[in-house]
């Protein structure tokens, strides 16, 4: 063969392992080799697998127990099932809150609303309403029922009924002293410093007690009585302030 026969068969060659493997790269470019889907689709599906139980071993394969081991351990002592505990003071607490409420008996006396309130013939509210107070009144109260005072009323000539928290209770008051109490009471206050001064030895000074002040008045000698009058005076509990107006001559 000749030189240019043999150029010609190698470019041949060539240009057909060329086409080869160009169509090979476009229709199967990310493998070498063609897929299988014939034997893909024949491939069988993996099948989930049910466990088994074992078969019961036969007596022969159990290990031997004795008797001691077959009896279980008897407990040392009964456990009782735990109880919740409660406190002491709660259980007081608990006791005390299940007491019904009582309140106390209201005090006899006199009493002042505080609002304007109802006056009923029963202590019920359901009760008729014999008569209307305005705060301020004052009411007459000789005892209670529960939430309401027994009011004994002059106008309507009967005991009525009156809420307990419509009305306060006002302490008894010291009655006002009339003029001729009080200077009474003075008089008899300026005798006990009269007495006073006979038991210091104080002579010649005279006492005007008014209001709770001792006015002193007169003359001694020395100093000293003059002193010995105004302790005698401090001596009387009703006299809380001293006038010494003695004067000394010796």
């Amino acid at each position: 063969m000749t030189r240019q026969a043999l150029m010609a068969t190698a470019a041949v060659i060539v240009a057909a392992l060329f086409v080869f493997f160009v169509g090979k790269w476009v229709f199967y470019p990310g493998s070498t080799e063609a897929p299988d889907v014939a034997s893909r689709q024949e491939e069988p599906r993996p099948q989930t697998q049910e466990p088994t139980t074992p078969p019961p071993e036969s007596s022969s394969d159990l290990p031997e127990i004795s008797e001691d081991q077959e009896k279980p351990a008897k407990p040392s002592a009964k456990i009782s099932p735990s109880k919740p505990q409660t406190s002491s003071r709660a259980q007081r607490q608990a006791k005390v809150s299940e007491r019904p409420f009582v309140r106390r008996p209201a005090e006899p006396g006199i009493y002042q609303t505080i609002r304007r309130t109802s006056v009923r013939s029963r202590p019920n509210n359901s009760a008729s309403v014999v008569d209307e107070v305005g705060s301020g009144a004052r009411l007459n109260v000789v005892g209670s029922e529960g939430d309401w005072l027994i009011v004994r009323s002059n106008k309507l000539k009967s005991v009525v009924y009156v809420k307990r928290d419509d009305a306060m209770f006002l302490p008894r008051e010291k009655p006002a002293e009339s003029y001729e109490e009080v200077e009474a009471r003075w008089r008899k206050v300026e005798a006990d410093i009269h007495e006073a001064f006979g038991r210091w030895n104080v002579m010649g000074v005279s006492v005007a007690f008014i209001g709770d002040t001792a006015y002193l008045n007169g003359h001694v000698k020395t100093a000293d009585e003059r002193f010995r009058a105004e302790q005698a005076a401090r001596t009387i509990p009703e006299v809380e302030r001293i006038y010494n107006g003695v004067w000394v001559n010796p």
